[in-house]
């Protein structure tokens, strides 16, 4: 996320919200992509340490389903702009 915005989000029963304060938009997300944001939040993190970080197990022992849940969250959260690729 850009540098001078504020991005607030909250757990509910059924998912998450994120408020950014630069847009001023709201967002619902699905309880993975919220855990997604969650972990993004405190630092930025690969596709492998995400996968690690929540779910105790390493990409390569998730089913191909499960890893491609973890891509479509990381894709959502992109395209709404919560979140940007970092680049080494």
């Amino acid at each position: 996320m850009a540098t001078g915005y504020v991005l607030r989000s909250h757990a509910w029963k059924d998912g998450y919200t994120a408020f950014h304060s630069g847009t001023g938009d709201t967002h619902l997300l699905d309880h993975l992509t919220g855990e997604v944001l969650s972990c993004l939040l405190r630092q930025p993190l690969s596709l492998e340490e995400l996968t690690s970080s929540i779910t105790g197990k390493a990409s390569a022992e998730l089913d191909s389903d499960s890893v491609q849940a973890f891509e479509n969250a990381l894709a959502s959260l992109q395209r709404v702009q919560l979140i940007e690729p970092v680049h080494p």
